[in-house]
């Protein structure tokens, strides 16, 4: 089944866009559309599908890092901070300075017993309806054994990716020996055929997504990414109304219906969340209902969008910084 149809399938039951319904029901359908049936979304699975060293590398690049300060996530100067170019910058002038800020972010130190916090600001585009700004919060335990010991989900605690990130060694091969393993243990009989170095390649972009991190492993996550060919920038606005600058490949896969995005600041170089396109033309989505009004998707058309505007740790589940 190609990705479209599984799209399709997917929204051929679903209800008209209900607020209450937008975020899991746009999770669903992102998983399906970017990988079909072939993998899983790096956001929230460590089961990247293997489709080819190229892809899978510039899919990882584009996946976003998040450090903490003193408003809960962000470089440790925002003032000092250079403004970014009049003129498009390149991926690896980006990727760059975003290493340049987490290195120079504070250490954070987690304890057992706390939760990471996240809110985030959501508009996604849901048969044929785009909704309004939406803030979103979530909480995750620090440490949390029973989802570490779990092989069927692809999932790690944040403790267990905080520690990889801290214990990556300078030199990339080993780096990259590293992270393939760290997969490996986690997947067991369910990793693709593949060296730890290549497992780590196609897996490195995941890495920038977690908090907390230690700033010297990012830094060091984003020095690789930085080296990745084939990849492309350009200035636009965020789900929060932040001028940012987009990361992505510069030629889309022809076997993928979306492209993802990562989103940073446009003069802080962080993190700033992700936002989903069209990658080709699909005259209408809702073909195989006979019921839906047409829904055509458009190259180049904005599907999702999702802006992180606060990041930190916490003591309790549904504390508040």
């Amino acid at each position: 089944m190609d990705d479209l149809t599984a799209v399709r399938e997917f929204r051929s039951g679903a209800p008209e866009a209900d607020r209450s319904r937008l975020a899991p029901g746009r999770q669903r359908l992102l998983d399906t559309a970017h990988q079909g049936r072939r993998g899983y979304s790096p956001r929230h699975d460590w089961r990247l599908a293997v489709i080819g060293a190229t892809t899978a590398v510039a899919l990882a690049a584009v996946v976003g890092v998040r450090v903490a300060d003193d408003s809960g996530w962000g470089v440790a100067d925002r003032s000092a901070a250079a403004p970014a170019d009049p003129a498009r910058l390149s991926a690896a002038t980006v990727l760059n300075r975003a290493a340049d800020a987490a290195a120079k972010a504070p250490a954070p130190h987690p304890a057992d017993g706390q939760w990471t916090y996240t809110q985030t600001v959501e508009i996604v585009r849901t048969n044929g309806v785009t909704s309004s700004p939406e803030k979103h919060e979530q909480w995750r335990m620090y440490r949390d054994p029973a989802l570490d010991l779990d092989k069927t989900t692809g999932d790690a605690s944040p403790l267990r990716t905080y520690q990889l990130l801290a214990s990556l060694p300078a030199d990339r091969s080993a780096a990259l020996r590293r992270i393939g393993a760290f997969y490996r243990d986690k997947q067991g009989a369910k990793t693709p055929s593949a060296t730890d170095e290549q497992l780590g390649s196609q897996l490195l972009g995941t890495l920038v997504s977690v908090y907390p991190a230690p700033p010297r492993g990012l830094s060091r996550v984003y020095r690789m990414l930085a080296a990745t060919p084939g990849l492309t920038t350009e200035r636009t606005v965020d789900a929060a109304g932040r001028d940012v600058i987009a990361v992505h490949p510069a030629k889309d896969d022809p076997r993928s219906l979306l492209r993802t995005e990562t989103l940073y600041d446009a003069t802080t170089y962080v993190y700033a969340g992700t936002r989903h396109i069209v990658a080709r033309e699909v005259p209408d989505m809702t073909a195989n209902d006979p019921g839906a009004p047409r829904d055509p998707w458009h190259k180049g058309q904005l599907i999702s969008s999702e802006a992180v505007v606060r990041q930190a740790l916490v003591d309790h589940q549904d504390q508040r910084p």
